[in-house]
């Protein structure tokens, strides 16, 4: 039997601000990748959203793009969060 030392890996992982940092890059690069063809940028967030395999990453970047004003990519990445809830 394996004696466990500290209860502190189970404990859930925050969401830091250097997460959030990472998201909105991430959101930022995918814009810029895409241009001014918005179907290009939805083909790259499906993309990416489909490659995540974590509720909450899914559910953070979607609220990244969100918070930029891409409501439409911010869509697939919470359904991809929903799809993964399941």
């Amino acid at each position: 039997m394996k004696v466990i030392k500290s209860f502190n890996q189970f404990e859930a992982k925050k969401y830091s601000d250097k997460d959030m940092e990472k998201d909105v890059k991430r959101i930022d690069d995918m814009a810029k990748k895409a241009g001014k063809d918005k179907s290009q940028l939805l083909r790259l967030a499906q993309t990416m959203a489909n490659r995540i395999t974590n509720y909450e990453k899914a559910y953070y970047r979607g609220s990244a793009a969100e918070d930029q004003n891409y409501h439409d990519v911010a869509k697939i990445f919470y359904a991809r969060a929903e799809e993964l809830n399941k």
